[in-house]
Order: structure tokens, then sequence, then C-alpha cells
């Protein structure tokens, strides 16, 4: 083979992975392959203009990207919290049924608690197509402000049942700084 003949071929297999990559990436957007209409190749060949194909994928993922289902369904969706407080502490309790613990962060900066995570798809059966799943999937996220500065660093977290609970020690009332509190998956003392 050629010098030209090996680049031509590499290019090939190069855009052909691109292509794959687009389709899979639609598939987990949208719950659906690519039209199978438009599915003549595999791998891409010199019969085929895989340019033109490599266009057309990036069309209709462009396409679907610019559906609102699919842009509220890519957007993080917002955890329902409550809040309570005492003399010595606040708790908030974060609801997140479906999500490990291992898959949530807390951090607390100035009077504001920061929940971020994702809750994975764990409910794909064999054979099976979706046709309606209720709930919320992916990243979601939640700032909650709290009613005072924490200026101690000290919060610990459990989580059973879908709840996360998070304590928060209170501390004298203090001006809104930088301080940071940070706990992330396994070592953030979720139980």
């Amino acid at each position: 083979m050629t010098e030209s003949t090996n680049f031509a071929t590499d290019t090939a297999a190069q855009l052909d992975q691109a292509i794959q990559t687009i389709e899979r990436l639609y598939t987990r957007i949208t719950g659906h392959g690519m039209n199978p209409a438009s599915q003549n190749y595999s791998p891409v060949t010199s019969e085929i203009d895989f340019t033109r194909l490599l266009d057309l994928r990036m069309q209709q993922l462009n396409g679907c990207m610019q559906d609102p289902v699919v842009q509220q369904m890519l957007a993080p969706w917002t955890p329902a919290v409550a809040l309570w407080e005492s003399e010595e502490r606040i708790l908030v309790r974060i609801f997140l049924a479906g999500v490990r613990k291992e898959d949530v962060d807390i951090s607390i900066r100035g009077n504001f608690l920061f929940v971020t995570g994702v809750r994975h798809n764990t409910l794909k059966e064999h054979g099976f197509q979706p046709r309606l799943i209720e709930g919320e999937r992916g990243h979601f996220q939640r700032m909650i402000a709290l009613p005072h500065e924490i200026t101690a660093p000290e919060i610990s977290s459990t989580m059973a049942d879908g709840v996360l609970e998070v304590f928060i020690p209170k501390s004298v009332v203090a001006p809104v700084n930088n301080t940071t509190a940070m706990k992330r998956g396994k070592n953030s003392g979720a139980n």
C-alpha cells in the first residue's frame, strides 16, 4: 500500500468512529437509534461519501439538541429540600431517591449549601424500549440559602432511603466570607 492509501484508510476509520460516536450520543439523548433508512454503511467504504454522512449525522444530532424536551432532559434537575433549625445546628434534608451516596457532592460557601450529583438511568430493561419514564435523571444541583453564615466547616451527612440529611453546626453569626467546607462522594460521610 502507498502512503496516501494508508492515510485514506486511517481517515475513513477515524470518520467511521466519529459517526458511530455521534450515533451513540443521539441514541443516549433520545432513547432511539438514528433513522434506519440512512444507515447504509458499516463501516465507511470508498463508495460512501463519509464527510457527507458525518455532516448528515451532525445535522440530525443538532436538530435533536434544539428540541425543548431534549434540552430539558440535559438541564440539571432540582431536588426537593426541607430545612430545620435548632439552637445548635441546622438540618437539611434533600430528597434523592435512586441516587447513590458516592454520586453526591456537598459544599458550603458563606451561608449557602451546595448539593450536586447525578442520578444514573438504572431503569433499563433488556429487550424493552422505554415509552414513559417519569422522574428526573442525569445531573442535579441545589443551592440552599442557610439562615446564618457558617464559620465552622464541620458538616456531617447521612443518606438512607433516598433522603440525604446534612447536619451543619451553628456558629456565632459572622459576616459572609469565602469559607468553604466540602464533602465529596464516598468521603462525604453519607451512610
